[in-house]
């Protein structure tokens, strides 16, 4: 009977230590996560300037974008100066919505929030931040008060 109740309370201490420990991992590899994504949008962005460089950028965008059709994986968007959207790789894939393509270049493209404001974040993230901020508190050298002067 004895063995029975410490590997249930073995057993009951895994439960609860597991989704702490994922929790502090999430951080980490989220980091990791958008880190190497980030990485690969500005290659993609830096091939995609230089195939179009010291060419005429509307007429061009559209060609180039086309030409990569399904071979890319993410979607591309060429915006000029003033942000007016030129090319969307998604447009020019889907093939014959010229239509949707010229109400959608007339507007500037906005930019995208990033996760940390969507309300749903915060609310996922709020346990995470919570158990870090204890861990650092906990972590923290003390301070005596009186001052050991010599």
């Amino acid at each position: 009977m004895k063995g029975l109740t410490s590997r249930l309370l073995v057993f009951n201490l895994l439960l609860a230590v597991f989704p702490a420990g994922a929790l502090f991992f999430l951080g980490t590899y989220e980091a990791q996560l958008l880190e190497g994504q980030e990485r690969a949008m500005v290659q993609q962005g830096r091939l995609l300037a230089s195939a179009l460089e010291g060419r005429a950028l509307a007429a061009e965008a559209s060609a180039v974008l086309e030409r990569l059709g399904t071979r890319n994986d993410s979607r591309l968007r060429v915006v000029d100066e003033g942000g007016r959207l030129l090319a969307d790789s998604a447009l020019e894939s889907s093939g014959g919505k010229e239509a949707a393509f010229e109400e959608t270049s007339a507007e500037p493209v906005q930019p995208v929030s990033p996760p940390e404001e969507h309300v749903i974040y915060r609310i996922g993230a709020w346990p995470a931040r919570a158990i870090r901020r204890i861990t650092r508190f906990i972590g923290r050298p003390r301070v005596s008060g009186g001052g050991d002067a010599e």
